[in-house]
C-alpha cells in the first residue's frame, strides 16, 4: 500500500459533520502528516451585485473568503487534529470542481479525500456534480467518505479505466491496481 504523506481534504465548511476530515485522521502513519484541507466557495449574488463596486466586490469575496478559512480552523480545532502539519486553503471560483482542481494542482497530495454528499437521480443524470467531476478527472488518488463507521466488512472500491490510451494518464491506474 501506498504511503499518503500529504492528504488533501475537501471539506464543506457550512456543514458541522465532517467525514473526510474523520477519514483522513484515520490513516496510520509512521510519520507525521500533512493535512492539506480546503474548500472552494462561490457565491453568484455577491459577483451579480449591482450594488458593489469592483473595489468593495473584492474586499466582499476577500471577506468570505477569510470568513471560512477561519470556519475551517474552528472545525480542526473541533475534531482535536494532532500529529499534523496542517494547512487550510479556500479559494473562489464559479465552478468549484475547478476550484477543486486548482487546489490540487497547486498542493499536490498524495490523496485527496471528500465528504461523499447523496445526490437524487435528476442530479445524477443530469447535471454535473463536483463528486462526479472529481471522479472522473481527480489526477491523484480519491477518497469518497461517508458520515458512517467502518467495519471491517467493509469494502474499497478501486476503478481503472480500460479504455484508456497507454500514453494517458495511465499512472494513476497502475497506482491503484497495486
Amino acid at each position: 500500500m501506498n504511503n499518503f504523506n500529504k492528504i488533501m481534504v475537501i471539506v464543506d465548511p457550512e456543514n458541522e459533520k465532517q467525514p473526510a476530515l474523520v477519514r483522513a485522521m484515520q490513516f496510520k502513519h509512521d510519520q507525521p502528516i500533512e493535512l492539506v484541507v480546503v474548500a472552494s466557495i462561490y457565491y453568484p449574488a455577491i459577483e451579480s451585485s449591482f450594488i458593489l463596486d469592483p473595489q468593495n466586490m473584492e474586499q466582499v469575496k476577500q471577506s468570505m473568503l477569510q470568513f471560512h478559512r477561519n470556519r475551517i480552523h474552528t472545525l480542526i480545532t473541533d475534531y482535536k487534529v494532532k500529529h499534523a502539519k496542517i494547512t487550510i486553503d479556500v479559494n473562489w471560483h464559479h465552478a468549484i470542481h475547478i476550484g477543486f482542481f486548482d487546489l490540487i494542482k497547486q498542493h499536490q497530495p498524495d490523496l485527496v479525500i471528500k465528504g461523499y454528499h447523496q445526490h437524487t437521480t435528476f442530479e445524477k443524470w443530469f447535471l454535473n456534480t463536483t463528486d462526479s467531476q472529481l471522479l472522473r478527472a481527480c489526477p491523484v488518488p480519491l477518497l469518497f467518505a461517508k458520515d458512517q463507521a467502518i467495519s471491517p466488512e467493509s469494502s474499497v472500491l478501486a476503478a481503472a479505466d480500460p479504455s484508456q490510451r497507454l500514453n494517458e494518464t495511465s499512472q494513476l491506474d497502475n497506482r491503484v491496481l497495486k
